[in-house]
């Protein structure tokens, strides 16, 4: 992440702690609330100190009793919604949720076919908002676009479904 694309997930994770330690318990099934609060802190201050995701989930394993390829994972999904989600509010801080400028989604690597199929599709900020990651390990972002009038509103059943994937992908750990 470039230095103000780690500040501003930086800024969305702390702002959103005890949301983030809530979906943790949820997600992770048979964590305490204790265990949960502990992870979320731990990627609060990996996030916030630019730590890769191998390192934050080092740290994640060093409070609880967490597998390191579970930690792996929700280290890899929370940085990529943290970064993405940040990307969104600085993109809405410039004024950019206004007609014209949307929010346009990007791959990385060699992504994965429903990945693939989202690749240039272009959303409001409104509508971006909690759709990246679309699935745990995720490495897709957002990346702001003019546009020549404005967009229809699109269904997000994506994000439903999204959602339950997550939590079952990271259950398996």
């Amino acid at each position: 992440l470039t230095a103000n694309a780690r500040d501003a997930a930086g800024r969305f994770i702390s702002e959103r702690a005890s949301l983030l330690a809530a979906r943790l318990e949820r997600e992770l099934q048979g964590a305490t609330t204790l265990a949960a609060q502990h992870l979320a802190r731990e990627l609060i201050k990996g996030i916030e100190a630019g730590h890769k995701p191998r390192t934050i989930a080092i740290a994640m394993r060093k409070v609880t009793d967490i597998a390191y390829k579970r930690a792996l994972v929700v280290a890899k999904t929370e940085l990529t919604r943290a970064a993405a989600n940040g990307a969104l509010d600085a993109m809405s801080e410039l004024g950019i949720d206004t007609v014209g400028v949307e929010a346009e989604w990007h791959t990385a690597g060699d992504p994965c076919p429903r990945c693939s199929e989202m690749e240039g599709q272009i959303f409001t900020i409104e509508e971006a908002n909690g759709l990246i990651p679309l699935h745990p390990n995720c490495m897709c972002s957002w990346s702001a676009v003019e546009v020549k009038q404005p967009l229809e509103p699109k269904a997000t059943e994506v994000e439903t479904a999204t959602r339950a994937e997550i939590a079952d992908a990271i259950e398996a750990g």
